[in-house]
């Protein structure tokens, strides 16, 4: 019985992009976390790969974190603003967390790097009711 297989990766050919959660509320707290993984064709990721990743986010929502898990990376863990960043990979890996407003919609977030296929998620920020405030 076969208990374990490894495969050769192919040629790098795209990034793929996942949501943790594609529903999130529309209260301002909210958020969800975006992997993105370097991979080829198959959809295999590049254990080595350190591409640069450009996130783009519109809607109703705002990109609020980049991470890659490199405990000796030294960039900057907030993006340059609430709608565009950059983080590089790290054993193929990178994440984006993105947080809704207060008001519902879509939240369209694209990834893209230099010579790979590009890939989108959307999320949707479903109305919820705010938490009082003083």
């Amino acid at each position: 019985m076969l208990t374990e297989k490894r495969e050769t990766i192919g040629a790098l050919a795209k990034l793929v992009l996942r949501a943790d959660r594609t529903q999130i509320a529309a209260d301002g707290e909210d958020v969800s976390v975006l992997t993105v993984e370097i991979a080829d064709a198959k959809g295999r990721v590049m254990p080595t790969a350190g591409h640069e990743v450009n996130f783009r986010a519109e809607g109703a929502g705002r990109l609020i974190g980049l991470g890659n898990g490199d405990p000796s990376c030294h960039e900057a863990d907030r993006p340059a603003s609430f709608t565009e960043g950059k983080r590089s990979a790290f054993n193929g890996l990178c994440m984006a967390i993105v947080q809704a407003l207060k008001q519902p919609g879509d939240i369209r977030v694209e990834t893209s790097s230099s010579g790979l296929e590009s890939s989108v998620v959307v999320i949707n920020a479903n109305h919820a009711k705010l938490r009082p405030a003083i």
